[in-house]
C-alpha cells in the first residue's frame, strides 16, 4: 500500500485474511487507486505456483514464526518472477533467520528488538 501510495504505477496484493483484504480496499478506495491495483486472495504459494508476470519490487510480511520466508524467497527465485533489477523487501521475525543459501543475496538488513527487515 505505501508504494501505491508514494506513487508506484501499480501495485498486486496477495492476501488470504478477509479481514486484511477489507481494509486493504478501504485504503485502495481512500486513495483513489482502484484502477491501479488487484487482489488476489490466495495463498502466497499457490499464487507463485500460476503466476507468471514479473515484478520490480516485491514486499513480504508473512506471519511471524510460520517458516514461511525461506520457502517463499526461493519460490519467487525458481519461478523466476523478478524484473533483472528486481528487489525483494522481506519483514519478518528476528528468530526467523535468512537461509545461508539466500543470505549472498542481503543487499540490507535492519534488525529492531522482534523483527527485521532485509532487502535482497
Amino acid at each position: 500500500m505505501e508504494a501505491i501510495s508514494r506513487g508506484a504505477d501499480s501495485a498486486l496484493f496477495v492476501e488470504f485474511s478477509d479481514r486484511a483484504i477489507k481494509t486493504m480496499k478501504k485504503n485502495i478506495e481512500k486513495l483513489n487507486c482502484k484502477k491501479n491495483t488487484r487482489i488476489y486472495k490466495k495463498r502466497v504459494n499457490s499464487f507463485l505456483n500460476w503466476n507468471e508476470q514479473k515484478f520490480d519490487i516485491i514486499f513480504m510480511d508473512p506471519p511471524y514464526d510460520k517458516k514461511l520466508v525461506n520457502k517463499t524467497i526461493k519460490k519467487i527465485l525458481e519461478r523466476n518472477i523478478l524484473n533483472s533489477n528486481g528487489k525483494i523487501v522481506v519483514e519478518h521475525s528476528i528468530r526467523e533467520k535468512i537461509d545461508p543459501a539466500l543470505a549472498q543475496y542481503i543487499q540490507f538488513n535492519r534488525s529492531t528488538r522482534n523483527n527485521q527487515v532485509s532487502i535482497l
